[in-house]
């Protein structure tokens, strides 16, 4: 596995300056789109070519057919007491978000996307929305959406 974690961080960063500085004070005028549609379009190009076409450019980085990265995997930093973190139960029409206790490493995250509360004021992009995809921990919540805080996470590509 290739540890792409600065290089996320970086792509985050410009992300959250792009949107805080720009897109959340434009009014578009005459379009059939808002900031958001405009922003979600230039937020996906720049993911593929900041991010995903400077790793290795030969390694094919993958999206299955749910919605994650197949080979992004975003490993928690668990503390002595555990990582705590919020998750719900995908593709839901209205989202129930809940906080609980991770206390062994033996869970496997892959990369949806960042995820932030609200873009009203500011985005802070403070979250990684990533899927379960395998656990000995939490057999049952695998499939499951989970909140990582990006500053206490890693990110690799294998």
């Amino acid at each position: 596995m290739e540890n792409i974690t600065q290089r996320i961080l970086k792509y985050r960063e410009c992300i959250r300056q792009l949107y805080n500085n720009y897109f959340i004070n434009v009014e578009w005028k005459d379009s059939e789109y808002d900031s958001d549609e405009y922003f979600d379009d230039i937020n996906e190009i720049l993911f593929h070519k900041t991010v995903l076409n400077q790793i290795h450019f030969k390694k094919q980085i993958l999206k299955n057919d749910q919605d994650f990265y197949e080979n992004l995997k975003v490993i928690p930093d668990y503390g002595p007491l555990g990582y705590e973190t919020i998750c719900a139960a995908a593709n839901q029409q209205s989202t129930e978000w809940k906080t609980m206790q991770l206390k062994s490493a033996e869970n496997d995250f892959r990369f949806i996307s960042f995820f932030d509360w609200t873009t009203e004021k500011t985005m802070e992009v403070q979250y990684s929305r990533v899927r379960l995809v395998d656990s000995k921990e939490f057999p049952e919540l695998v499939g499951c959406d989970f909140l990582l805080e990006n500053w206490n996470s890693k990110f690799y590509i294998f």
